[in-house]
């Protein structure tokens, strides 16, 4: 009898160490929610955002969400908990200075006040190319170094044509600037570019044709649609097949 009573124990348990381990699991703050919630701290919406990173690291025995985002002229960065969602670290910098925001140097004022805004630099960009911006698709904007000077890194299609440009941000001259031109459809191509694309936007609610962009590949001289889609902090790739429409590929990610 004893022997039942301390299997019966054993079994009461196990399923209440289960319990326990189910609900500290769903206690936990996913990628989604630590983005909203820095995104809702610092008052900026995911459509404002030109760049997004999140990492998972432990911090003093603590895992964390790191989370690095662009907006306009500035820089984010948030040490967020994975296990409350609590902000542990958060931080504004300028972009092209190390000085973060909330600490104004008298000195730097005068030299900040000459860099040009994300918004500006692709501005710049899409009057050089001759762009209209309801025409344009994936529009992505970063920071970067092109021969020791600090640009706007800045990539852009309209139709089958790919423009990359480096952008200064301290005066808006245009360093670099390069357009490819990509394969249009074939008679092979059953399916065409607009169906293509309205197929894959159906499976990302709210995504429009701005968020897309879709190019004409062969694949064992069978022809199909790769394609990329930006929306909301991820981005999904795919391939279609260009005689039936059906989905050969499809994944999704955080977008980097």
């Amino acid at each position: 009898m004893k022997k039942i009573y301390h299997i019966l124990a054993s079994i009461i348990g196990l399923a209440i160490m289960n319990a326990l381990l189910l609900t500290s699991c769903s206690s936990k703050t996913s990628e989604e929610e630590a983005r909203k919630i820095a995104l809702n701290d610092s008052n900026i919406s995911i459509d404002q955002v030109t760049s997004i990173k999140i990492t998972e690291e432990v911090k003093d025995s603590e895992k964390v969400y790191d989370i690095t985002f662009q907006s306009d002229n500035k820089e984010y960065f948030y040490t967020i908990s994975k296990t409350s969602g609590k902000i542990i670290q958060s931080k504004i910098s300028d972009i092209g200075t190390s000085v973060p925001s909330n600490h104004t140097n008298p000195h730097t004022s005068e030299n900040k006040n000459t860099n040009i805004s994300a918004e500006e630099a692709k501005k710049i960009a899409l009057k050089h190319a001759n762009a209209k911006v309801d025409d344009v698709q994936l529009l992505e904007c970063k920071k970067d170094i092109e021969n020791n000077i600090n640009v706007y890194s800045i990539e852009f299609y309209v139709k089958n044509n790919e423009y990359e440009y480096d952008i200064s941000y301290k005066d808006g001259k245009i360093i670099k600037h390069t357009i490819d031109t990509e394969p249009l459809p074939t008679n092979q191509f059953k399916i065409s570019i607009d169906e293509a694309e309205d197929s894959a936007l159906s499976r990302v609610p709210g995504a429009t044709k701005r968020d897309i962009h879709i190019s004409c590949e062969f694949d064992d001289n069978s022809p199909i649609y790769e394609g990329k889609i930006r929306y909301k902090g991820f981005a999904y790739e795919f391939e279609i097949d260009a005689i039936n429409g059906d989905f050969l590929e499809w994944s999704k990610e955080i977008d980097n």
